[in-house]
C-alpha cells in the first residue's frame, strides 16, 4: 500500500477506536454490525463523503479479518456488510482551449519554461497523475519507441505512448 493509504487507514481506525471506546465497548465481541453502522452514521452526520465512509468500512473490515485470523473474535459479522453506494462521477477536465492556454503560459525558451511545457504536455497527452509524473525516471522513457513505463497506484506498471509534441 502507498504511504497515503496506510495513513488514511491508521486515521480511520484511530477514529473508530475512539468511537467504540466512547460507546463503552469493552470487548471486541461487543462491537457488532450495529455499532459499526452507528459509527458510519456519526461520520456521515459530520458531513463525510460517501467515498470516505466506504474507505472507513474497508479499514474496519481489514481489522476484523485480522482479529478473526488471530482468534480474538469467533465470528466476523462485518465481512458481509455492504459498502455505501459510490456515485461514479466523471472527473472535471480541461477543454482543449484551456490546455492550450496552460501550455502557452510557459512561453519562454529558458530551461524552466521548456521543462514546465514538457511537464504539462506529458501529463495531458499521457493522462498521468501528478504522483506518476513526479516519480517518473529518465530510464523509464523510451524515446525511440515513444513510450513511458509508468508506475501507478498499487505500484502497478503500465506502458503509455506519448506523441512527438510531448
Amino acid at each position: 500500500l502507498s504511504e497515503n493509504s496506510l495513513q488514511a487507514y491508521i486515521s480511520d481506525l484511530t477514529i473508530f477506536f475512539n468511537f467504540i471506546e466512547a460507546e463503552d465497548c469493552d470487548d471486541w465481541e461487543d462491537v457488532d454490525r450495529f455499532v459499526i453502522l452507528d459509527f458510519l452514521e456519526s461520520c456521515q452526520d459530520q458531513g463525510m463523503q460517501t467515498s470516505t465512509l466506504a474507505r472507513k468500512l474497508i479499514s474496519i473490515k481489514m481489522l476484523f479479518r485480522y482479529l478473526l485470523k488471530e482468534k480474538v473474535i469467533e465470528v466476523n459479522e462485518v465481512e458481509l456488510m455492504d459498502s455505501p453506494r459510490l456515485w461514479r462521477m466523471l472527473p472535471d477536465y480541461l477543454s482543449a482551449k484551456e490546455v492550450e492556454a496552460l501550455v502557452q503560459s510557459f512561453e519562454g525558451n529558458d530551461h524552466l519554461s521548456r521543462r514546465n511545457r514538457a511537464i504539462i504536455e506529458l501529463m495531458y497527452s499521457c493522462g498521468l497523475r501528478v504522483s506518476e509524473l513526479c516519480s517518473l525516471r529518465v530510464d523509464a522513457v523510451d524515446f525511440e519507441q515513444s513510450f513511458l513505463r509508468v508506475k501507478g497506484k498499487g505500484n502497478k506498471e503500465r506502458l503509455v505512448p506519448f506523441g512527438s509534441v510531448a
